[in-house]
């Protein structure tokens, strides 16, 4: 009996030196013992420059009887210039109505393509507005019941085009922890293409133009310049004896990237926390000069992390 609570003693002595261990070397966190093993846990803030990057580190250790257990995780968003444009691709879905000459069609379907915008540049985190071109290239499919004096039969309308016109967009002020501004915009333009339209008796192709309208719901995100819309699209196509109305609700994802280099990366040689031996600094970390750096060697600056949300 003495032989085993030695054993015991010493088993939980061991485990508890392990963890002390990893907290002397992982910095400031919470260290766990009991019956089933030891655990050690810390969530540490490591940015730089809080103005301009959010950083998050953190770290699990684990000791019991299932043997060591490790875990690292570093999530970090760097704030980059502001951008003056931006490129969505869109997806929409879409309900469509035509009238006239006795003919009446209605319908739904969907539609794909890009928006473009440029202009001023993208406000501050104090929020504003911002203005500029705006361009969306569609391709839309309908499909549609077709009505003409007393005969029924189905269609296929397929518009293709452009509209050209003028966007706003106004911004509140930044999320400190995403980098992320939410609004609201319209884009008022005008549309032009082509229609074509296919029934079971003949095929017509013709020129449609027309006013269109579209508010949105933006987002963007300072730390990676992604612009995001959630948009309700309103498009009359007045025909010779006809016209068209689609209202279509969408969402527009940045297809532009952040430019690397657009903001200093981390640099290699700043120290992450201090330290009085290489013990405290985290692994492929050297104690120099009385901080944790990584090991020095040819610079190797990182992008931006492009991410559009950070879980701190």
């Amino acid at each position: 009996m003495r032989h085993a609570i030695s054993q015991c003693a010493l088993t939980g002595g061991l485990l508890a030196g392990m963890l002390l261990s990893a907290s002397a070397a992982f910095g400031q966190g919470t260290t766990d013992i009991g019956p089933d093993g030891a655990h050690y846990q810390s969530d540490e803030d490591c940015a730089k420059n809080p103005e301009t990057e959010r950083c998050r580190e953190k770290t699990n250790a684990d000791v019991g009887s299932g043997g060591l257990g490790y875990s690292f995780n570093r999530t970090s968003v760097t704030r980059t210039e502001p951008t003056n444009l931006y490129l969505l691709s869109l997806l929409e879905g879409n309900a469509v109505f035509g009238s006239g000459s006795g003919v009446t069609i209605a319908g739904g379907g969907a539609a794909f393509g890009m928006r473009l915008g440029v202009g001023q540049t993208f406000p501050d985190e104090t929020g504003g507005s911002w203005s500029g071109f705006g361009l969306d290239i569609t391709i839309r499919y309908s499909f549609t019941s077709f009505e003409a004096g007393g005969y029924s039969s189905s269609a296929h309308l397929v518009d293709s085009g452009a509209t050209v016109g003028y966007q706003y967009l106004h911004f509140g002020e930044m999320d400190p922890t995403t980098f992320e501004q939410s609004g609201f915009g319209f884009f008022l333009g005008y549309h032009a293409g082509g229609l074509g339209t296919f029934t079971e008796q003949d095929e017509q192709f013709q020129f449609s133009h027309g006013p269109s309208l579209t508010l949105s719901l933006p987002k963007y995100n300072a730390g990676t310049t992604q612009v995001s819309q959630l948009y309700l699209t309103a498009l009359v196509l007045p025909l010779e004896d006809f016209f068209i109305a689609t209202i279509s609700v969408g969402y527009g994802g940045s297809m532009i990237a952040a430019e690397e280099g657009s903001a200093p990366p981390p640099a290699a040689n700043t120290p992450t926390r201090h330290c009085t031996s290489q013990a405290e600094c985290a692994p492929g970390q050297e104690c120099q000069a009385g901080g944790c750096v990584a090991p020095q060697g040819p610079a190797t600056g990182l992008p931006p992390a492009q991410l559009p949300e950070a879980d701190f």
